[in-house]
């Protein structure tokens, strides 16, 4: 947690990832907040990280992170979506397949897939 606020760049990505494999659902918050970062490198690893901690309590955040404008914050929304598996989010993950972004769309695609969704489009 110290290298969250104290740390390089690279300290900083290398506690978010282990932030998210510690299965420690006590970690979301510091997690959630750093969706804020102006970083987006920070905010796609956030991201990740939520969707390895497998918590259904993330999907709203991760919705959210859909809409980012960084491309690649929105692509690792996806995916951690798809990792969930939490219904809530097929929703946003079908207006995701209309992404600009071609990466985006894979992966909102994948997502759905693995939720049991046929997407056709």
């Amino acid at each position: 947690m110290e290298d969250l606020n104290n740390g390089s760049k690279e300290l900083k990505l290398m506690a978010i990832e282990m932030l998210g494999l510690s299965g420690d659902f006590r970690v979301m918050d510091p997690l959630v907040e750093l969706l804020k970062a102006e970083d987006e490198e920070i905010r796609a690893q956030a991201v990740e990280a939520l969707g390895v901690l497998n918590d259904t309590r993330a999907v709203k955040h991760l919705v959210g992170a859909l809409t980012d404008n960084s491309r690649i914050v929105r692509k690792y929304a996806a995916a951690a979506l798809g990792q969930i598996k939490d219904p809530r989010s097929a929703y946003m993950l079908e207006k995701s397949l209309n992404d600009p972004d071609f990466d985006v769309r894979w992966r909102a695609a994948e997502a759905l897939t693995s939720m049991g969704y046929k997407t056709v489009k």
